[in-house]
């Protein structure tokens, strides 16, 4: 996919831990902070399909947290497909 150019500001601490991982790992800044931005968007999605799965059913907290995992799955089966 291709990236589009974009420029934020960091504190200059939490830049040089980004290097300090890029530097570890081997991946470049934008890797890095793509990966986590994605997984942060991730996890609010779950959040938000927890919750609503939790307001609209007698589920077990097991139970919706399965079903809120298969919704997550099937929204990056979804962003994949359409990427």
């Amino acid at each position: 996919m291709a990236g589009v150019n974009t420029q934020v500001q960091l504190d200059e601490r939490l830049l040089e831990r980004l290097e300090q991982r890029g530097n570890a790992s081997g991946r470049n800044r934008d890797q890095i902070i793509e990966d986590a931005l994605r997984r942060q968007l991730d996890d609010d999605d779950l959040q938000d399909v927890f919750a609503n799965v939790r307001e609209r059913s007698d589920l077990t907290d097991e139970q919706a947290l399965e079903s809120a995992y298969s919704e997550l799955k099937a929204m990056r089966a979804e962003r994949r497909a359409a990427s």
